[in-house]
């Protein structure tokens, strides 16, 4: 599971920026971070949904050739 936390803050106190901070740098990997976990999501629902399919076709296949054993 991708884990979910709340980010670092990136101000002080008085909510200015943190001068020891990259702040571009830190959005900049904030956002990398945040469409990797969405294309991960998309993917693992991909793989959800033909791996359905599979098992599915699997049974179907299974269930057709026990028919035709007791057909016979």
């Amino acid at each position: 599971a991708v884990a979910e936390s709340a980010p670092p803050s990136l101000v002080d106190a008085e909510g200015f920026p943190l001068a020891d901070v990259d702040l571009y740098s830190v959005r900049e990997a904030r956002h990398k971070i945040a469409v990797l976990q969405t294309e991960f999501l998309d993917l693992m629902k991909k793989i959800e949904s033909r791996m359905h399919s599979l098992h599915d076709l699997y049974r179907q296949e299974r269930e057709a050739k026990e028919g035709n054993i007791d057909n016979k």
